[in-house]
């Protein structure tokens, strides 16, 4: 991932995240007002590669005033090159919040296996949400170092 920047976004690249969060342009066009709150609010990193928009994720403090990784979409043809491992990473290491957490759905493969390779703990489902496809919860390690380094 040499030649991939993890950065908070510019104005500029709301363009290339709208195109990777909803590829439909009518979808999109009724989703910016979501993504302006996101962006103005500070919740959303990119990766970036000479200056283009392949991947980003939404966070926030909702989850009980905990950080909470809602939402990491990679662009397809830069998938399965520790792009999303990275933005998992700096999510975690520059939370402002000792506990960081994040979901997705049990038949969601990919993601259940990083946060399982990154050490993340299952900390329970929840059904209903999706039919069919229960939210499964996890918690980041390391909060003893972010409790440290927040004091």
């Amino acid at each position: 991932m040499p030649d991939v920047v993890i950065t908070l976004p510019i104005e500029a690249d709301l363009e290339g995240i709208s195109r990777l969060a909803w590829p439909d342009p009518e979808l999109a066009h009724r989703k910016r007002i979501r993504l302006r709150n996101w962006y103005d609010a500070g919740c959303i990193v990119v990766a970036k590669k000479a200056d283009e928009v392949i991947a980003f994720a939404i966070f926030d403090r909702s989850f009980f005033d905990n950080t909470f990784i809602r939402w990491i979409v990679v662009h397809e043809e830069h998938r399965r090159r520790g792009i999303a491992r990275g933005m998992v990473r700096a999510l975690t290491e520059r939370s402002s919040t000792v506990k960081v957490f994040t979901s997705t759905t049990e038949s969601n493969y990919p993601m259940r296996l990083l946060l399982d390779s990154l050490g993340w703990e299952n900390v329970g489902t929840v059904r209903g949400l999706d039919d069919g496809d229960p939210e499964m919860f996890y918690r980041a390690p390391g909060e003893g170092a972010r409790a440290k380094r927040i004091a």
